[in-house]
């Protein structure tokens, strides 16, 4: 059975976060919630002007949850969430997503 999913054209919106949980010396997990259901994707880096690293995960849902793994301990990191299409929340200098 087949069950179509009426999507309106709404822009999505953080509702909640994003927030930091469980962190090691070499990874962090990075929560949010949108009011609409979309894919997740964190984009993170060194330098707050260039996020050059990203962690995606296309499953459309509002409770978003990624973990970066493969951080260097002792390093300041800068982040920013969203969807694949789009920053919802990061630091200065944000002004786009990588090419893929």
């Amino acid at each position: 059975v087949l069950v179509p999913r009426l999507i309106a054209n709404k822009a999505l919106r953080l509702v909640r976060g994003p927030y930091l949980q469980i962190g090691t010396p070499t990874s962090m997990r990075v929560r949010w919630r949108t009011d609409v259901e979309q894919g997740s994707r964190v984009l993170y880096g060194t330098d707050p002007q260039n996020l050059t690293s990203w962690v995606e995960d296309p499953t459309w849902t509002t409770e978003h949850e990624l973990i970066l793994t493969g951080l260097e301990p002792g390093t300041r990191y800068y982040y920013a969430v969203g969807s694949p299409d789009e920053v919802l929340a990061g630091g200065p200098g944000v002004r786009g997503l990588p090419d893929d």
